[in-house]
C-alpha cells in the first residue's frame, strides 16, 4: 500500500512556505526603504542647505534702504512674516522676496510675480526674527522669544533671522535650519 501526503500535511507545508516567503518579502522591502533613504537623503539635505545658503547670503549683504520714499527708510527688510521675507537689494529700494508657493520655493525680483528661481518639493519654509529695541547692536535687552512676524518700524530692528527649510522627495524628507545676523541691521547712521 502506497502512502502519500495527507491534506493536513500539505496545508501545513503551504502555510510554512507562505510564511517564509512573507518574511523574505518584508526583509526585501526593508532593505529597499533603507537604500532609498540612504541614497535620497543626501541630495535632499544638499538642496535644503542650498536654499538656506541662498537666503542667508542675500540677506547678509542686503543694504539698508536710504531712499526717502518707496521703502522703509533705514531698514534692510520691508516685510517679515513666518513664511516669506521681502528685503532691499539696493539702497534705493529695489526688492527681492523669498517665499513658499504651492510646494515650490521661489525667489522674486522687484514687484514681479514670476520667479527668477524656484525649486519644487519644498514642504516648509519658516522664518523667525529677533529684534533689538532702540536700534543699537550692543543693546543689553535681547528678546528671548523669536517673533513670527515683524511689522511697522520694528523691521528696522531685525538683527537675527532663523531660516528653516523642509523638503520631501520620493518619500524621503529632510530639513535644515540656521540662524544668521543681518550685517546692515539695525541701521546705525
Amino acid at each position: 500500500m502506497k502512502r502519500g501526503f495527507s491534506q493536513i500535511e500539505m496545508l501545513a507545508t503551504a502555510a510554512i512556505l507562505l510564511l517564509a516567503v512573507g518574511m523574505g518579502l518584508q526583509g526585501f522591502i526593508s532593505i529597499s526603504k533603507a537604500q532609498k533613504t540612504t541614497t535620497g537623503l543626501p541630495a535632499i539635505q544638499e538642496d535644503c542647505v542650498g536654499i538656506v545658503t541662498m537666503i542667508t547670503d542675500d540677506l547678509k549683504e542686503a543694504p539698508a534702504c536710504t531712499a526717502t520714499s518707496g521703502c522703509t527708510t533705514n531698514s534692510v527688510v520691508e516685510t517679515a512674516t513666518a513664511s516669506s521675507i521681502t528685503f532691499y537689494v539696493t539702497s534705493t529700494g529695489t526688492k527681492r522676496t523669498f517665499r513658499l508657493n504651492n510646494g515650490k520655493f521661489e525667489r522674486l525680483e522687484g514687484s514681479s510675480n514670476t520667479p527668477s528661481y524656484s525649486m519644487a518639493d519644498v514642504t516648509g519654509l519658516t522664518f523667525r526674527y529677533l529684534t533689538i529695541d532702540g536700534g543699537t547692536y550692543n543693546a543689553t535687552a535681547m528678546p528671548t522669544n523669536w517673533a513670527t512676524t515683524v511689522t511697522g518700524t520694528s523691521v528696522k530692528n531685525i538683527t537675527v533671522i532663523r531660516v528653516t527649510v523642509e523638503m520631501s522627495r520620493n518619500g524621503v524628507a529632510g530639513t535644515y535650519t540656521t540662524d544668521f545676523r543681518l550685517r546692515n541691521s539695525p541701521y546705525i547712521p
